[in-house]
């Protein structure tokens, strides 16, 4: 994209620089590309964003409003504390830098009888996301789609922030446990992304939505290094995950599952965060030289002991790889 210095802000000047000094994904993700056979067909047409963190389509410019989607992830769960959520810390960095009106105390607390914050809307910004929450919930189950987009967000220019997809992998790893074919342990692959194109199709109908939506969303994380270790986080056998999974199955969906998010985001002009490939060297096997995503002694734990969610500096890590791909 050529940009004419004459009318461009220090703020242009600064997304130029910035966009001329992105990495490239084998410059991201080196240990990635050298030990796994291709996480993507294809990323030689997409643009990154900066720090890795993920695709860069759409300008994320003037932005009115604020919607968070997905599962326990977005919504925040204990034993981080609310102001550590990544919501929290991404809400607060959204509302400075494009003038927004902050939510009140509720919005971001969690009603654990509900399963979602406390109230749904405030200020400028909504949270429709809820725990457990799959990807056939964007628009059936809690039909977070409905619920969160009424008529007088048809006409404003918002922002759409997901992660989803965590407890429909899990769902397979614990199919590997309970001895599911592997035709079963495919075909709830293939449902998450169907769901997850019928989520993004519905945000994407121009009928419903004459000013474009923005939309961010993570392919998924997990938490073995890619080892399938699932004993290795403490409290596995709470999310029915006691059972090491040297199946190599889970593996291959995982990354299928991962190439075809990226296919949905080029397809309908959306961004992905690379949540999968930065989380790689920070879970329960950050500390195992013989891991695939091993990345050295300094490695920390991103995750906390429920094995599925993020510790605070894990948070911290996504609050910043999103407003990477947003302010970028």
């Amino acid at each position: 994209m050529l940009w004419l210095i004459l009318g461009c802000s220090s703020n242009d000047t600064e997304k130029k620089e910035n966009h001329l000094t992105v990495p490239s994904y084998e410059e991201c993700f080196p240990h990635l590309v050298e030990h796994f056979d291709g996480i993507y067909e294809d990323l030689s047409t997409a643009e990154l964003a900066p720090e890795c963190s993920g695709t860069k389509s759409q300008n994320h410019s003037n932005i009115e409003h604020v919607v968070f989607l997905g599962d326990s992830v977005t919504v925040g769960t204990y034993p981080t504390e609310v102001d550590g959520f990544y919501r929290t810390l991404l809400t607060e960095k959204l509302a400075d830098y494009y003038n927004l009106e902050l939510p009140e105390k509720d919005w971001f607390e969690v009603d654990y009888d509900t399963g979602q914050t406390k109230i749904q809307r405030s200020g400028d910004f909504s949270s429709c996301a809820k725990l457990g929450s799959k990807t056939r919930d964007l628009v059936s189950g809690n039909q977070q789609l409905e619920s969160c987009f009424t008529d007088d967000l048809q006409n404003k220019n918002t922002l759409v922030v997901m992660t989803l997809g965590g407890n429909d992998l899990a769902e397979v790893a614990q199919g590997i446990a309970s001895n599911w074919s592997d035709e079963a342990l495919w075909d709830k692959g293939r449902e998450t992304v169907r769901d997850l194109e019928k989520g993004i199709s519905w945000l994407r109908d121009e009928e419903r939505f004459p000013t474009p939506l923005n939309i961010v969303f993570g392919n998924v994380y997990e938490f073995t290094d890619a080892t399938g270790d699932t004993t290795a986080c403490p409290l596995a056998g709470l999310a029915g995950l006691d059972v090491d999974i040297d199946d190599p199955i889970l593996e291959d969906i995982t990354i299928w599952v991962s190439n075809e998010y990226y296919n949905i985001s080029k397809n309908y002009g959306t961004d992905m965060m690379f949540l999968l490939e930065n989380f790689c060297g920070h879970g329960f096997h950050h500390d195992n030289p013989d891991s695939r995503c091993y990345l050295g002694p300094e490695a920390e734990l991103w995750f906390d002991n429920t094995c599925l969610h993020p510790n605070p500096t894990g948070h911290q890590v996504i609050s910043d790889l999103l407003l990477e791909i947003i302010k970028g």
